[in-house]
C-alpha cells in the first residue's frame, strides 16, 4: 500500500468513469489529492512494475508501511529489515474473553492462548531498538499470564496501566472487573512517563505566583501550598508537591529508605553533612539507591539534609520528569 505522492498521474492511465459500479478517479483528481492512499492489490502485475520502478528509492519515498495478513507470518516478514530497530510497539491481542461479534478467535485454552502470545511477542521483541517500549492491551482474564509471560524476556518492567472503564455491573456486590491493563515493557534506558493535567496546572499556578510576587519568596510559597491545599480533585501524591526551590521548580521530598532490606554494605554507606561533617543517619532497611545514583543525586545537589547530621537525608522529586 503506498501513499500518492509526487507520483504522475498519468501513470494510472484511469478513466473518468468506471464500470461495473467500480469508482475510478481522473488524472486531474489524482494531482489535486496527491497523498491517496493506494493499495496494490487491486492491480495487475504489470501496474505494479511500473508503479515500482517511478521510484529510486521506495524506502526513502515513504513514512509508513500498513501490512494487512496474519500477525505471525508479518512479523517474520519484518524481522530481517527491521531488526533492532523499531522504537515503540503497540498491540491489542484477543483478550481470551469468549465475547462474541469478534472476526478473529476469541476462545483459546489458557494454554494456547499463552502459547500464541509467547510466539508473537518473542518475535516482536527482535524488532525492538536499544531503548524502545513494547504496550500490551489485555482485561483481567489473562492478565497474570501476559505479565508472568513478559517477565521471561530480557526487558524492563515499566508498570501496568490500569483503565478504568466505568461501566461495572450494577446491583451486585462483587468486585469490580471492569478494569483493562496495558503492560509496558522496555529495553535499554527508557523511561515512560505520563503527564497528566493536574501536574499542568500546579506547574501553571507555581508560575503565576511567581511573577506575581517577584520571586520565590516566604508569601509566595505560603500562598503556593494554600492554593494545592483548596484546589479540587488533586490526589495526596499531587499535593505532596508543595515546595518551590529558588530556581523556580516545583518539587517534593521524599524517603531515601529501601522499602525491602538490603544486605549489602554499599547500600548502608553513610552520607556526610555537608555543614557539620559529621555522618548521617542510615535507613533500618539500607538506601534504595546505590552508591553511584546516591553521588550523582549530590553533585545534582537532589540530596536535601537537615540543619544538623542528625536528620535523615532525604530527596528532592520535582514534578517534572518523575524518572527516579
Amino acid at each position: 500500500m503506498f501513499a500518492i505522492h509526487e507520483i504522475d498521474p498519468d501513470l494510472f492511465n484511469l478513466p473518468d468513469k468506471g464500470g461495473r459500479g467500480v469508482k475510478t478517479r481522473s488524472a486531474d483528481f489524482l494531482k489535486a489529492n496527491p497523498n491517496l492512499v493506494l493499495d496494490t492489490c487491486h492491480f495487475n502485475p504489470d501496474f505494479k512494475d511500473r508503479l515500482l520502478a517511478h521510484f529510486d528509492d521506495l524506502d526513502n519515498e515513504i513514512d509508513g508501511l500498513l501490512i494487512h495478513g496474519e500477525n505471525f507470518q508479518a512479523l517474520n516478514l519484518l524481522k530481517k529489515k527491521y531488526h533492532k530497530s523499531i522504537e515503540c510497539i503497540h498491540i491489542d491481542p484477543p483478550y481470551n474473553t469468549k465475547t462474541s461479534g469478534f472476526v478473529y478467535k476469541n476462545t483459546y485454552q489458557h494454554s494456547s492462548w499463552l502459547s500464541m502470545m509467547a510466539d508473537r511477542i518473542t518475535l516482536a521483541e527482535q524488532l525492538m531498538a536499544s531503548d524502545s517500549c513494547i504496550l500490551c492491551h489485555i482485561d483481567e482474564n489473562e492478565y497474570e499470564k501476559l505479565f508472568l509471560l513478559f517477565q521471561t524476556l530480557q526487558m524492563d518492567d515499566q508498570g501496568t496501566i490500569v483503565w478504568d472503564k466505568r461501566n461495572p455491573v450494577f446491583g451486585t456486590n462483587t468486585i469490580a472487573t471492569q478494569h483493562e491493563y496495558v503492560v509496558c515493557y522496555s529495553t535499554g534506558t527508557i523511561k515512560l512517563n505520563i503527564r497528566p493535567i493536574n501536574r499542568k496546572a500546579i506547574l501553571r499556578k507555581a508560575s503565576s505566583l511567581i511573577k506575581q510576587h517577584g520571586g520565590v519568596t516566604e508569601a509566595c510559597c505560603k500562598e503556593f501550598r494554600t492554593w494545592l491545599k483548596d484546589y479540587p480533585n488533586l490526589t495526596g501524591g499531587e499535593r505532596a508537591y508543595s515546595k518551590i526551590d529558588e530556581n523556580g521548580d516545583v518539587y517534593s521530598e521524599v524517603s531515601l529508605a529501601a522499602p525491602g532490606r538490603q544486605n549489602d554494605p554499599k547500600f548502608r554507606i553513610p552520607l556526610i553533612h555537608p555543614c557539620t561533617g559529621k555522618p548521617c543517619p542510615v535507613p533500618a532497611n539500607g538506601w534504595s539507591r546505590t552508591p553511584e545514583k546516591m553521588w550523582n543525586f549530590l553533585a545534582e545537589e537532589r540530596i536535601i539534609f537537615g540543619p544538623d547530621e542528625k536528620k535523615q537525608p532525604r530527596l528532592k522529586v520535582y514534578l517534572i520528569g518523575l524518572t527516579q
